[in-house]
């Protein structure tokens, strides 16, 4: 009778163990998905074109800042073998290399020693 209620207490610990590692689990999730929204959206809708100061990697993605725009721009960009030699962006980007992207394009360029590199990037979590 002991060694039963010993082992009810156990399975209940146990089981609110694992419910509260789902809630966390799923909150993360969540959280993550926002932010990649919002670093998407203010990625997407800016207008760059300026000189590197920054490159790294940050939340699992490219994070750049450019001389003339404010803020960091937070971006997970793809490697193609046509577009950038298969090149990955926060390796090969270095301070002093130029960006250009329009408003809502599809398609940044890295201009490094006088060549262009172009990133397509992921839009959708």
């Amino acid at each position: 009778m002991i060694m039963q209620k010993y082992e009810l207490k156990r399975f209940f610990f146990f089981l609110l163990l694992i419910i509260s590692a789902l809630v966390v689990w799923n909150w993360a999730q969540s959280y993550s998905a926002r932010l990649f929204s919002e670093n998407l959206k203010h990625f997407d809708s800016a207008n760059i074109k300026g000189v590197i100061i920054l490159v790294e990697i940050k939340n699992k993605a490219a994070g750049v800042k450019v001389d003339n725009n404010e803020g960091e721009f937070i971006f997970t960009p793809y490697v193609n073998k046509k577009l950038n030699d298969g090149r990955i962006f926060t390796s090969f980007a270095k301070i002093g290399d130029s960006l250009k992207k329009k408003a809502y394009s599809d398609t940044l360029e890295l201009i490094k020693s006088g060549k262009s590199y172009k990133y397509t990037f992921r839009r959708a979590g």
